[in-house]
């Protein structure tokens, strides 16, 4: 499970189409629901499963909804195209490219800021080798 603090939620997410068909079919609660699972997609790093036991307890917590429902919103979301129709049919899998792209930015960025703290400690050490070669008076 990635540790992912934000989900990207864009202003004017509500005027996407596949929203407005989620909201229509299936109300305005559904919405809530939609961001709900946004974040869970965030927090799993751009897709979780719902065949995996520990997954489901997670979800289910976090939906405050039973297996069952869990199930049959994700049919919901699926049908109108918020998440990866073939994928949920397929083996249950909750995701979308949104939530794949944002994942893989987040793992770059992380990739990145290790990869500067890397060279950063390193070139620390170099600097404390430099002065260990020094004489004890500060002389080379």
């Amino acid at each position: 499970m990635a540790n992912s603090r934000y989900v990207r939620l864009d202003l004017d997410w509500r005027d996407d189409p596949k929203t407005m068909l989620l909201e229509e079919r299936h109300g305005r609660g559904s919405l809530a629901d939609w961001v709900s699972v946004m974040c869970l997609m965030a927090e799993f790093g751009g897709s979780f499963s719902m065949d995996d036991t520990g997954t489901v307890l997670r979800v289910r917590k976090a939906l405050g909804k039973s297996a069952a429902l869990c199930q049959k919103m994700f049919g919901q979301l699926a049908e109108c195209g918020l998440i990866d129709p073939e994928a949920w049919q397929r083996s249950k899998l909750v995701t979308s490219r949104r939530a794949m792209a944002d994942a893989e930015r987040v793992a770059k960025r992380r990739r990145y800021a290790a990869d500067a703290s890397a060279a950063a400690a390193a070139k620390r050490r170099e600097g404390a080798a430099g002065e260990c070669r020094e004489g004890s008076d500060g002389t080379p």
